[in-house]
């Protein structure tokens, strides 16, 4: 709807007055439209940009599940030549020795009421698969525990923290103070 024409001043013409009337009008509308489309592409961009992260949240979920169910499986190299099956009882029972030597499996195997004398006497009533199997126990013993367990649940619980504030609409502000 067009504005009324303000009041002429002294000999100038209606037509300029209704051009500077309607080239206002004209850009008044313009620029309204101008910043509606502009509002209109910044929430399309808003969107479009949750719409991309809640993909990206639904893969990453998918692939920590998928990483998660599936079972470790160890590889190591194969000898060339072929090895006997018989087993070398002095390495293995050498080997079983430098574990009791260590200051800890003593001592806990003093909490469980073991001598030296009844370790060592047990030592000799094994026979030679079950000290192989026994050496080759102590070699995947890991000495801190799995380490690596403990960093995946901290990580599962960081990922799933930070899930939780996003779906909850919060949002983590850090300042210098």
């Amino acid at each position: 709807m067009p504005r009324k024409a303000r009041p002429l001043a002294r000999g100038a013409s209606l037509k300029v007055a209704f051009f500077l009337d309607t080239r206002l009008l004209y850009f008044y509308y313009f620029t309204r439209v101008i910043v509606e489309v502009r509002r209109r592409k910044e929430k399309e961009v808003t969107m479009k940009r949750k719409l991309w992260a809640k993909y990206l949240l639904w893969y990453l979920i998918g692939a920590m599940f998928v990483i998660g169910i599936t079972p470790r499986a160890f590889a190591g190299f194969s000898p060339s030549e072929a090895t006997s099956l018989a087993f070398d009882r002095s390495s293995d029972v050498e080997k079983i020795r430098k574990v009791l030597e260590m200051k800890m499996v003593r001592e806990r195997l003093k909490e469980f009421g073991f001598t030296t004398n009844e370790i060592e006497k047990r030592l000799t009533q094994l026979s030679d698969e079950q000290l192989h199997q026994l050496a080759l126990q102590l070699d995947e013993v890991k000495v801190g525990g799995d380490g690596w367990v403990v960093l995946g649940i901290i990580i599962v619980l960081a990922a799933i923290a930070v899930i939780v504030i996003y779906l909850s609409g919060h949002r983590v502000v850090l300042d210098k103070q």
